[in-house]
């Protein structure tokens, strides 16, 4: 059996950075998805396969730190991406962003689980196996979080989004890439710092024309979000920014 793992080359187009040049999160998110994605296809858990069996995939939780440095406008990079063992519930996939030396410059974990095409349900999903021979790799050795359990009683300020057409995926939810640029754009220019590490947690779907508030404040140093629709939590995020 083959080993589950995959690389692609990619390059960073100005659309992927912010006004710095530099990679933005919601990009390396949706590169990272994007690598979920294809090589889910290759070892037999795609979403037509899916589909085909009742179930849909949606991620629960996603981490990614910068190793190194973030790439720039322009430059080619390798993202790479490989599944690990089961669990009874959830499934893990970790990522790498390296350059053309080999260089780690991002890496990643991400939580995902199936659910029931019906009852959007989790599903325990035990008529889904990978295809294939797992990679002997792993930078993230604990189990990941479903939720980050953030308390924002003293939030700062309240941002409110309206989820467009262009915000959709095949699921017919907002792609969880979105919900990082919505965080990106509670950012103002003055004092901007970059990115380091972000944590996010998706709670509840959020569907067109939906409106998402989302709420800030800061925790031990660090920005913290949590968005609500109808006054329901839909996601929770931690952004670490550089000193």
């Amino acid at each position: 059996m083959a080993i589950m793992y995959k690389e692609n080359k990619f390059s960073i187009h100005t659309t992927h950075c912010d006004f710095k040049s530099y990679l933005r999160p919601c990009a390396a998110l949706d590169f990272f998805q994007d690598m979920a994605s294809s090589h889910a296809e290759l070892i037999g858990v795609g979403y037509d396969n899916i589909m085909s069996k009742g179930y849909f995939w949606v991620v629960l939780y996603e981490q990614m730190e910068v190793v190194s440095r973030l790439p720039l406008v322009h430059e080619d990079i390798i993202v790479k991406t490989w599944p690990k063992a089961r669990y009874k519930l959830e499934f893990e996939r970790e990522y790498e962003m390296c350059d053309l030396d080999g260089n780690v410059l991002v890496k990643g974990v991400s939580n995902w689980v199936l659910l029931d095409a019906k009852t959007r349900m989790i599903s325990k999903a035990t008529d889904v196996e990978f295809d294939g021979e797992y990679f002997d790799k792993a930078n993230y050795l604990e189990k990941q979080k479903r939720k980050l359990n953030l308390n924002l009683d003293n939030y700062d300020v309240e941002y409110k989004h309206k989820v467009s057409l262009s915000d959709l995926d095949c699921n017919m939810h907002m792609n969880n890439a979105k919900y990082a640029d919505i965080i990106f754009n509670m950012q103002k220019p003055e004092g901007y710092k970059l990115w380091k590490k972000l944590e996010i947690a998706f709670i509840k779907e959020a569907r067109l024309n939906e409106e998402i508030t989302v709420r800030h404040q800061i925790i031990d140093g660090n920005d913290c979000y949590k968005g609500y629709i109808n006054n329901d939590p839909c996601f929770e995020a931690i952004l670490y920014l550089e000193d």
